[in-house]
């Protein structure tokens, strides 16, 4: 059974096997940059999608503010 928090374990995680690089960084900013919105489908999916790049970009040790997870969210709804 897991016991600790996601931030946590990715911290771990982290620590043990290795870090995320700026070349990984740049290929996940612009995965999320070609985010397809489909306003058929849930809004939680580009939610997820949103946050998995904020936690992703905290663990590169580029965090990003809630602002502009807010902002990026925006932009790639009104892309569609």
């Amino acid at each position: 059974m897991i016991t600790h928090d996601v931030p946590f374990i990715m911290s771990h995680l982290k620590t043990e096997f290795g870090k995320i690089t700026m070349d990984e960084l740049e290929v996940e900013v612009q995965a999320i940059k070609n985010y397809a919105f489909d306003p058929a489908g849930s809004i939680d999916i580009l939610l997820n999608s949103v946050f998995s790049h904020a936690e992703f970009c905290e663990i590169a040790g580029a965090k990003i503010s809630d602002e502009q997870i807010i902002n990026l969210a925006y932009l790639l709804i009104n892309k569609f």
